[in-house]
């Protein structure tokens, strides 16, 4: 099977081709052998004859047969494009040459380009697609030119194509290409370069051509050619290189002036004027001459600041050349330049009088005017004037060489024909009434003046110019007058606008027209053209014209930028003047910026000086006033304000000594008789014043508050009836015044305003209620809330204080301030006192000095209330001497001291008393020491005493002598007292030991309470209880002043009782005491007092007497025996006194007394109680007392007892 499969798969056996078909084949073969060898024959009978185009239609068809045949034949596609072409189907062999337009050989592009020129003619001038072929032919070209084996003829070829194309910088680049390859040809060839290199915009090129072509050649006529082409090509360029060129072929042609010219030329064109100096000199040297090149190189020279050799070539040509008008200018106008005026001066006369030109003479005019040859100016503008009018600035310079000839009168008489003939130059009339007033002729001048200001209208230099004649005629108003009536005032900003500001300021200064001088300086001083003088008379004249804030201004200002001293000086001056305190203070703080301009300024420190003093603070003027002194020894007014300030500031020592050193000089000085009368009142020496006084008076009658302060002064030595009249004969002729300034509605300075304080305060004294009110009400003429001026403020302050109403004092002291009023520390003070404000006082008191504004009366109760007692009680004793000069509350000083020292007591002494409790009689002695200082009071005591009775009353074994020894303490604080007392008693059977406490506390003005407590306190309530017994007291009163005559006092007491020997308790108790008093009298010394009371006692006891006592008493003795149980006693009394003898200081002068009558109910008794004391004491030595008492009382709780004491008291007081 297999093997039968396989026979089955082998292949078909192949057929070879038929015989016909073989046939067939083999005729097509020799068909196209037979037709192939006649074309191969032609063909290369074609290339044989490429010179011959035979462009026959037979051979163009055979040819595109062929080429159909053979595509790919590109010898054959050139031969049949030639044919075309030649046959002038140039579209046809465009076609034919198209497959070969990018080919690389050299034939086919060129042949490509030749047909593409020929189709490129072949289009009309105005066809289309002429740009796009011109542009293919370009790059074609460009294409062809990189081509290095293109021959010389296809390169000119290609040159004049480029020629036609407009573009003959690429046919000179061809034509150089020529040159380079055909050197026989090539200074033809780079002639043709050159050409077209000029044509193309480019002679630097061409120049190089030319010098390409100059080096191609030995021919020394074409070198020559060559070189001066190249260098008439490069004179059309401003190249340095073209320099260069001419440089070498100078240097090949130095002796050649042609190449010299051109080089010279191109030097100037480069402006290489040293090089073109070079060339030229040689120039010259080599044509001497030739007229131009001597020109030109005295130019060049000229350009070259070569002066010398300029004028000596210059000089030449006038000298060949004498009448050659234009060489001489230009020569005179180098000798100008050259420094030689004279020498061009006189060529310039020549041309003037050759030419008759205006150049020339202006010329002369300028050159004779630097000369000062004036006649050769004169002449000049004489031949001007000659051939026509002159004009303004010839007219003005003729007048001015006519003056300085020395002739002003014909310069006058010139300007006043061409001003009368109407000229309308302002500048002629300004220099006519200029001569006229240098001639002398004022009026004449004044009055051009006035005719060129109604002729042309005002300006600053005629208002000048008026004003400076007027001046000088004294006529200084009407100068001033005219200066200030310019219409359009200028600014200080050119000389001449300063100069009028400057001179109208200063003719107003000095005629005192403080408006005028104002407005000048400020116009300087906007534009900064002030010196130091000029800020002075600009602030002092704004002060006088009440401009404060424009003299601040200007003050600030210049600290800023010049710091001035002298400026802060003068309006530190002017600020105190006016009342401006917060500028002064503004001006003191910039002064201290800068100490050291002001150290040697005694006006500086005087002002200084004065403002402290008005501050009140008296030290810090003191210490101006002094430094001032010292730079200014001589200075009244510096003398004057230090003698115030020292009297007002306490300084009383220094005050005497600089009063007795210039006593003698202060008689011949008016000025200081015032204070010196001031100065000898402060001293105490009253007579010494009133002599000042006196003096100052009769030499100022009509100074009527000097008269016052004379008034004051009289009554200070007690003369009132004469002080009386003198007040009243002032307040007569201050009456207007005062009116007037109450009629200013706030517009006073404050000096003003303290002057009518002062005067209304005078006039108010001597004035009642009554009186006091309507001078109120008239004075303020109906003004009320901010209609209130400040001295109504200040008015209604001293009327309300005086009236003693606090509230309405505080309220318009408190207005005074929110209006910024001035008030004086007194009145403040008042205000303070009467309201009791220790902080107000406080402060007051701590910024014024002692003898200040402040009374003496008022000083110390301000310090009493201020619990500084001991400064009190010193200023009081430093005033309560007889001799004391009077002032208003100094008869009130000696009580006050009196009552400081009660208050603060130093004394010592000893007392004697017998006193009698029922049937008990004690006897005691004692000594007693009192030390005080402004806090603390200390009291030691020491003393007996003996004890007696019938021996069925008591049993006093052992306790009938008691020797006691107490110290007391006293600490006093602003609203109380701390009182602490410890004590012992000492006798035979038995020691005590006692202690008290106390504190009293003011809780207000009216009302004070008190707490105590006592420790063994010994009883008095019956005899046998004083011997045997002892108690503990705890309480508390109260004291209410109703008002100036009544008050009311209770006393509350808790008590516990004990026996004295064994302290065994007996009970306790309480007791009420009340009291109201009216004094039906008060003087200064006699005081008579009305009194009703009620006291009551309750007291709860054990049931038994204790064993201690029992034993000393008698068997029937109950304890409600010793101890009344209930005690009660109503009643009234009268006191009767001259002071009150034995206190720790008396309050009234001796001898002293007081009677003392009390009568009333006594329960349980039910009967009448009856009690009387009399004291009496008396001065001995002087600063002592001796006092003695006596006392009768039936008030106990046993009426029909009675009870009496009596003591002698001497004690010694120490201190002052």
């Amino acid at each position: 099977m297999a093997e039968h499969k396989q026979e089955k798969d082998l292949p078909k056996r192949t057929r070879f081709v038929r015989p016909l078909t073989l046939l067939i084949i083999a005729v097509v073969l020799v068909v196209a052998l037979v037709l192939l060898f006649p074309a191969r024959r032609f063909l290369s009978l074609s290339q044989g004859d490429a010179g011959r185009d035979d462009p026959s239609s037979v051979s163009i068809t055979y040819l595109e047969a062929l080429l159909e045949a053979n595509p790919g034949d590109d010898q054959l596609r050139l031969k049949l494009a030639r044919q075309l072409a030649a046959a002038g189907n140039i579209p046809k062999a465009m076609e034919v040459m198209q497959p070969l337009s990018d080919s690389t050989d050299a034939n086919a592009r060129w042949l490509y380009h030749q047909i593409s020129w020929q189709a490129f003619n072949g289009l009309e001038a105005d066809d289309p697609r002429r740009d796009e072929q011109q542009g293919e032919l370009i790059a074609q070209m460009n294409a062809l030119e990189r081509n290095d084996s293109l021959t010389p003829d296809q390169l000119e070829t290609l040159a004049r194509r480029w020629l036609e194309l407009g573009r003959p910088a690429r046919a000179a680049d061809l034509y150089e290409r020529l040159a380079a390859q055909d050197p026989a040809r090539a200074y033809e060839r780079y002639g043709e370069a050159a050409r077209w290199w000029l044509a193309a915009d480019a002679p630097m090129r061409a120049a190089q051509a030319w010098q390409s072509a100059f080096a191609a050649t030995d021919d020394e006529s074409q070198r020559r050619d060559a070189a001066l082409a190249a260098l008439d090509a490069a004179q059309q360029t401003n190249d340095g290189s073209s320099l260069r060129m001419a440089g070498e072929f100078i240097d090949a042609y130095p002796d050649d002036p042609t190449f010299l010219d051109i080089g010279i030329e191109m030097a100037l064109a480069n402006n290489r004027l040293a090089q073109a100096q070079i060339w030229s000199r040689r120039y010259v040297e080599l044509r001497p001459d030739d007229e131009k090149g001597l020109e030109r190189n005295a130019q060049i020279a000229l350009a070259n600041n070569r002066l010398d050799e300029s004028l000596a070539g210059l000089q030449r040509l006038v000298e060949r050349n004498p009448d050659n008008v234009a060489l001489r200018a230009q020569l005179a106008q180098v000798q100008v330049w050259a420094g030689q005026p004279a020498a061009a001066l006189a060529n310039y006369k020549w041309l003037a009088r050759r030419s008759g030109n205006d150049d020339y003479d202006n010329q002369i005019i300028d050159l004779g005017a630097g000369l000062n040859d004036t006649s050769a100016v004169l002449g000049a503008l004489q031949r001007i004037q000659a051939r026509h009018p002159l004009n303004a600035s010839q007219r003005r310079l003729l007048v001015n060489v006519l003056n300085s000839e020395g002739d002003p009168d014909r310069a006058i008489a010139v300007l006043s024909n061409w001003v009368e003939s109407g000229s309308q130059d302002r500048d002629l009339w300004v220099r006519l009434a200029t001569l006229q007033a240098y001639r002398g002729n004022t009026d004449t001048s004044l009055a051009t003046w006035n005719d060129i200001a109604s002729r042309f209208g005002r300006r600053l230099d005629e208002t000048q110019a008026r004003a400076r004649l007027l001046a000088e005629d004294w006529q200084t108003d009407k100068a001033i007058a005219v200066l200030r009536s310019l219409p359009d005032k200028p600014p200080a900003d050119t000389p001449d606008q300063v100069y009028y500001w400057q001179t109208l300021g200063e003719l107003a200064w000095n005629q005192n027209q403080p408006e005028a001088a104002r407005e000048a300086y400020y116009q300087l001083y906007l534009a900064r053209k002030l010196d130091s003088s000029g800020y002075i008379r600009l602030v002092e004249t704004a002060v006088a014209t009440d401009h404060m804030d424009m003299a601040m201004e200007v003050a600030r200002s210049d600290w800023r930028e010049n710091k001035h001293a002298d400026i802060i000086v003068a309006m530190l001056g002017a600020a105190q003047r006016e009342d401006r305190p917060e500028l002064t203070r503004e001006l003191i703080a910039m002064a201290q910026t800068r100490p050291a301009l002001f150290a040697q300024s005694p006006y500086y420190w005087q002002y200084y000086g004065d403002y402290q003093f008005e501050q009140r603070k008296l030290g810090e003027a003191r210490r101006a006033y002094l430094k001032a002194l010292s730079l200014a020894p001589n200075n009244t007014g510096v003398r004057t304000s230090l003698l115030s300030t020292l009297a007002q500031g306490g300084y009383d020592e220094e005050l005497a000594r600089y009063v007795n050193e210039w006593s003698d000089e202060a008689t011949n000085s008016p000025s200081m008789w015032s204070v010196f009368a001031l100065a000898n009142s402060e001293l105490g020496q009253t007579n010494t014043a009133l002599r000042w006084y006196d003096r100052a008076v009769h030499y100022d009658p009509d100074n009527y508050l000097l008269v016052l302060d004379y008034a004051d002064a009289l009554e200070r030595g007690r003369r009132f009836d004469s002080a009386r009249r003198m007040r009243e004969y002032a307040l007569m002729e201050l009456r207007p015044r005062l009116l007037a300034d109450l009629q200013a509605q706030g517009k006073l300075t404050r000096a003003q305003r303290e002057q009518n304080r002062r005067i209304l305060a005078v006039q108010a004294e001597m004035l009642g209620n009554d009186g006091r009110h309507a001078l109120l009400g008239s004075a303020l003429n109906g003004r009320s809330g901010d209609d209130l001026t400040a001295t109504d403020i200040e008015l209604l302050l001293g009327y309300y204080l005086s009236e003693q109403e606090p509230s309405y004092a505080r309220y318009w002291l408190l207005q005074a301030h929110r209006r910024r009023v001035t008030t004086e520390d007194w009145q403040q003070l008042a205000v303070a006192l009467q309201a009791n404000d220790q902080v107000a006082m406080q402060r007051i008191l701590a910024r014024s000095r002692e003898n200040a504004d402040i009374g003496i009366a008022d000083r110390i109760t301000a310090l009493r209330q201020l619990d500084f007692r001991a400064r009190a009680l010193t200023l009081a004793l430093d005033h309560e001497r007889p001799s004391e000069p009077y002032v208003t509350g100094i008869d009130t000083v000696p009580r006050y001291a009196a009552e400081l020292y009660q208050t603060m007591p130093q004394n010592f002494g000893t007392e004697l008393i017998v006193r009698s409790i029922s049937d008990l009689e004690v006897n005691s002695e004692s000594v007693f020491l009192r030390l005080s200082g402004e806090k603390l009071s200390t009291r030691v005591e020491l003393g007996a005493r003996q004890l007696s009775a019938d021996d069925d009353f008591v049993d006093m074994d052992g306790l009938e002598d008691e020797r006691y020894a107490n110290l007391v303490l006293n600490w006093r604080e602003r609203r109380g007292t701390t009182t602490v007392r410890v004590g012992a008693i000492s006798t035979d059977a038995e020691n005590t030991t006692q202690f008290g406490l106390r504190q009293d506390y003011q809780l207000t003005d009216n009302v004070s309470v008190a707490g105590f407590i006592n420790y063994n306190e010994l009883p008095d309530e019956t005899g046998q209880y004083r011997v045997l017994g002892l108690r503990d007291d705890l309480g508390f009163d109260v004291d209410w002043v109703l008002n100036a005559r009544d008050s009311l006092s209770l006393t509350a007491t808790y008590s516990k009782f004990y026996s004295r020997e064994e302290r065994n308790d007996l009970g306790d108790g309480y007791s009420v005491e009340a009291s109201l008093a009216h004094y039906l009298m008060v003087g200064p010394t006699h005081q008579v007092q009305a009194r009703v009371f009620a006291s009551t006692e309750q007291n709860f006891l054990e049931d038994d007497l204790p064993s201690d006592m029992a034993a000393r008493l008698p068997a029937d003795t109950d304890l409600n025996d010793v101890v009344p149980t209930r005690y009660t006693f109503l009643g009234a009394g009268l006191s009767f006194a001259r002071g009150i003898p034995g206190e720790e200081y008396p309050l009234v002068a001796s001898p002293r007394y007081q009677l003392d009558i009390d009568a009333g109910y006594v329960l349980p008794d039910n009967d009448i109680g009856i009690s009387a004391n009399f004291a009496i004491g008396t001065r001995i030595l002087g600063s002592d007392e001796l006092s003695l008492n006596f006392g009768v009382d039936q008030t106990g709780s046993q009426t029909q007892d009675n009870s009496y004491s009596g003591s002698i008291k001497y004690q010694y007081f120490l201190g002052r």
